[in-house]
């Protein structure tokens, strides 16, 4: 079983966090310092040094064995948005003094569950779950279950696990598809379509909840031919906006930028245009949605936010301190590209 370190390791080294804290600066300032970066200056290398002098070299740096490291497991990381997650995720774990390895799950390759069995037997001391089986409303959750009571320190990025006090930390989905309505009412558009992922995720829930509650507040009918759910997909969009094409929505809400490209398509292949006849809004602001044809509106997830709140509520666990909230969920940014214009005459 996992015990996890107070301040310092088994070995008796100390934390980057508790030497930081001896020495009055920020965990980041340490591992700058150790790693010899140029943005630190001279008063403050001098006072970190004299910290490792006086109380060692933290266990969390400079290659000492029983340095601590975790496994991020994510899906397919050629999607941009979740590259992008992993990236910085793995840079906020630096700066705490943890090193990370990453995991990718896909449909051809290893899932979830067999990342998670190989990062535990080469040692890991924590995992942080992206966007994986905890976001699964349909399926068995007993894993996770028995991973909590081993004392595996866990963190769940975009979804959760009910009963298990395990942190998580996400995305407000239900503020992002309230925005995205607003956006298209503001642009006169009436019968709006949403293009969301499998409603066995819970992100996807919650987007159709926020997607509701858009609609009503604006005075607009809810349809159910206007919404559509598919694997968060490129195809499986397409297929759903062929269906609300048919139905008659003049804008189209999606549940990623992957989805919404997937979206641009289908519009493209009816002789449509976007955003002249049909304007689109994706979710996530990836590399990918400024880059699209046309670059998308989209609803910006704070990904740095999350990933300084993820590496913090691990750091947390490892030490053992107490969480300063078990859930935590940002706000994502409606950006206004050019994939969405006023409704057609």
């Amino acid at each position: 079983m996992f015990h996890g370190w107070v301040g310092t390791d088994p070995r008796g080294r100390i934390s980057v966090r508790e030497l930081a804290r001896r020495v009055g600066v920020s965990p980041a300032t340490v591992t700058r310092v150790l790693h010899e970066r140029s943005e630190v200056s001279e008063e403050t290398r001098a006072l970190v040094l004299e910290g490792v002098r006086t109380h060692g070299h933290p266990y969390g740096q400079g290659g000492h064995a029983g340095t601590p490291f975790v496994g991020i497991v994510i899906p397919d990381l050629q999607n941009p948005a979740f590259a992008a997650m992993a990236g910085a995720i793995e840079h906020q774990l630096s700066e705490h003094g943890i090193s990370s390895l990453i995991g990718s799950f896909t449909l051809r390759g290893f899932d979830e569950r067999q990342h998670i069995d190989v990062i535990l037997r080469h040692g890991a001391h924590g995992l942080i779950l992206v966007s994986g089986w905890h976001a699964n409303l349909a399926v068995d959750h007993s894993p996770y279950a028995r991973l909590y009571r081993q004392g595996i320190p866990m963190v769940f990025v975009s979804g959760l696990v009910e009963g298990l006090r395990v942190p998580s930390v996400g995305t407000n989905e239900e503020l992002g598809t309230r925005l995205a309505v607003d956006h298209l009412v503001s642009l006169g558009h009436r019968r709006i379509g949403l293009a969301n992922g499998a409603l066995s995720y819970r992100p996807s829930v919650n987007r159709l909840k926020g997607f509701i509650e858009g609609l009503a507040r604006n005075g607009l009918t809810i349809e159910p031919a206007l919404q559509r759910s598919s694997p968060y997909t490129m195809d499986g969009a397409r297929a759903s906006a062929e269906k609300l094409l048919r139905a008659g929505a003049t804008a189209i809400v999606c549940g990623s930028d992957v989805m919404a490209v997937g979206v641009a398509e289908a519009v493209r292949e009816l002789g449509l245009r976007v955003p002249d006849d049909v304007s689109i809004v994706g979710y996530d602001d990836g590399a990918l949605a400024a880059h699209a044809n046309p670059p998308l509106t989209t609803l910006r997830q704070p990904i740095g936010r999350i990933a300084d709140a993820t590496a913090q509520a691990m750091d947390d666990l490892l030490t053992r301190r107490p969480l300063v909230r078990l859930h935590q969920r940002f706000d994502p940014t409606l950006v206004q590209r050019e994939s969405t214009g006023p409704a057609p005459r």
